[in-house]
């Protein structure tokens, strides 16, 4: 249903502020060694994020931190190797509310949870996803400066032109965060 969507999503816009005031969590600064529970949302449209949220999961592998994983579909179609379980959830437009929003349980359990670290890996904005990032109560959330900067704590900016991933970057500036002199 293609109809009004911009307008429609304007509204959710306007909910989603409305709902972002009322939204109550604590900032914590955390290093990537700390970090124990790891929050990710990303864009399960794009193949090369997919393969790059496996390979950020491998290499912490050795540090017992468990994951949870919230993958946005911009298609109507999941494909057979999309298959949600306790700590990965898909959704798609499907589930979404006519004002553009996820109105999935999952998605809100995942809203409502409050892990250490939230990394957020998208290159294209997608409202559904920013609904997410903004009302996550996450003590810590960290990602690309385009597209969901104003709602992250920790910004990288990434160079268009040099084929860095985000994770890489983000292992290697919030590991070389300073243990010591954090509270």
């Amino acid at each position: 249903m293609k109809l009004f969507r911009k307008t429609r999503t304007r509204v959710g816009a306007w909910i989603l502020n409305r709902q972002a005031k009322s939204v109550k969590r604590v900032v914590n600064v955390i290093s990537l060694k700390q970090a124990k529970s790891i929050g990710i949302v990303f864009d399960a449209g794009d193949k090369g994020i997919v393969e790059e949220v496996n390979r950020f999961i491998k290499s912490r592998a050795e540090y017992g931190t468990s994951f949870t994983l919230l993958g946005y579909i911009p298609e109507h179609v999941k494909e057979h190797n999309y298959i949600s379980d306790k700590k990965k959830t898909f959704f798609t437009v499907k589930d979404l509310g006519f004002f553009m929003y996820p109105q999935s349980e999952s998605v809100s359990a995942f809203i409502e949870s409050s892990p250490d670290l939230l990394v957020v890996i998208s290159r294209y904005y997608y409202f559904p996803l920013h609904w997410v990032v903004k009302l996550s109560k996450a003590r810590f959330k960290a990602g690309a400066s385009k597209p969901f900067g104003d709602d992250l704590d920790f910004m990288i900016e990434l160079n268009e032109q040099k084929e860095v991933s985000l994770t890489e970057q983000l292992a290697h500036y919030l590991g070389s965060i300073n243990e010591d002199k954090m509270a």
